[in-house]
C-alpha cells in the first residue's frame, strides 16, 4: 500500500517563485500586492496595513505552501489557507481533513491565540 501511495504522490517539486501561485496561495499574494500598492501611493504609509509577506521567512513559507498545494492538487487533494496571515492550513484528502502548521520553531501565540 505504501508503494502505491508513493507512486501516486511522487516527489513534490519546489516552486521558487510566486508568479503563478496555487488557488490556496493566490488570495494572500494578491492581497499583499494591494497592500504594497497602497503603501506606495500613500504619502503617509500606515504601519498597520503593511505587506504581511515581505520578510524572508514569510516569502519562503508562502513558496513552500505553494509547492505543497500544487503537489497535493496533483495527488487529488486540496489545500485551504485561512486567516489574515495564512496560519490556518487545512488539507482535504477525500473525506478527511488534516490541519497543518508551518511556522517558525520559536513562534509563540499572541494574546488572541494566533
Amino acid at each position: 500500500m505504501k508503494a502505491r501511495i508513493a507512486k501516486r504522490v511522487r516527489k513534490v517539486p519546489y516552486v521558487g517563485d510566486l508568479a503563478s501561485p496555487s488557488s490556496a496561495v493566490r488570495p494572500f499574494v494578491e492581497e499583499d500586492e494591494k497592500r504594497r500598492e497602497r503603501q506606495r501611493a500613500s504619502r503617509f504609509p500606515n504601519s498597520w496595513d503593511q505587506p504581511l509577506f515581505d520578510s524572508g521567512f514569510e516569502k519562503r513559507r508562502l513558496k513552500i505552501l505553494n509547492s505543497l498545494a500544487l503537489g497535493l492538487a496533483r495527488a487529488g487533494a486540496r489545500m485551504e489557507m485561512r486567516g489574515k496571515v495564512a496560519r490556518e492550513i487545512l488539507v482535504k484528502v477525500g473525506d478527511t481533513r488534516v490541519s497543518l502548521v508551518l511556522d517558525h520553531p520559536t513562534a509563540k501565540p499572541n494574546r488572541f491565540g494566533e
